[in-house]
């Protein structure tokens, strides 16, 4: 008879509880961070892509859409991994907003959802983005990461790691683009010295 092994993630009510209540907290106080940045946000000189609102609710979709597929793929034993990656994934969770409040603390008021440049914008090397040039986007892979293992499924981590690679691989490239007709030399450099999402490596 085929065992199919049933998740941490949806088997255990106390740790079902925690783990929800975690993701809303997330959700929560990242939203409530970026809408309070947007209304005190200093005047624009240059703007590139969608509205920080729109992208708020984008993220917002992308970020459920891979919570409940990988609570579906945990619950239908596709994949199955055992039990410890449940705490593996948590921990990669919150290590993973850390880093990202890190980057939105050092940021201050040049911090945008939007790919957009202020008045009197400044390159900013200081804090995490002396390790990484997108800590804060280092900080949400893990944050997703964390879900798929969570998840207890190899299914799930795959997911993740393919619909962060597609976010990653549009996104980044553009936001670059527009920092370097900002700051020129100044970023070319900069990136030249510090790698992208992973220290000394990517």
């Amino acid at each position: 008879m085929q065992t199919i092994a049933v998740s941490i993630f949806l088997s255990v009510p106390g740790q079902i509880l925690f783990y929800t209540v975690y993701i809303l907290i997330f959700l929560c106080s990242h939203s409530v961070l970026v809408l309070i940045r947007v209304r005190h946000a200093p005047p624009s000189k240059a703007k590139f892509g969608p509205g920080a609102r729109s992208i708020l609710v984008a993220g917002s979709l992308f970020f459920w859409s891979l919570v409940l597929v990988s609570a579906w793929l945990s619950y239908s034993g596709v994949g199955a991994l055992p039990e410890w990656t449940y705490y593996l994934g948590l921990a990669l969770s919150i290590l993973g907003n850390g880093i990202w409040f890190w980057g939105y603390q050092t940021l201050g008021r040049f911090y945008s959802q939007e790919l957009v440049i202020y008045q009197g914008h400044q390159l900013v090397e200081r804090g995490p983005f002396r390790f990484v040039r997108h800590p804060m986007y280092t900080g949400l892979i893990l944050v997703y990461l964390g879900i798929g293992w969570a998840a207890q499924s190899w299914a799930a981590v795959v997911l993740v790691i393919l619909a962060t690679a597609i976010f990653g691989s549009y996104r980044i490239p553009v936001e670059e683009k527009a920092l370097i007709s900002e700051f020129g030399e100044q970023y070319i450099s900069y990136s030249k010295r510090v790698k992208r999402l992973i220290p000394f490596i990517f």
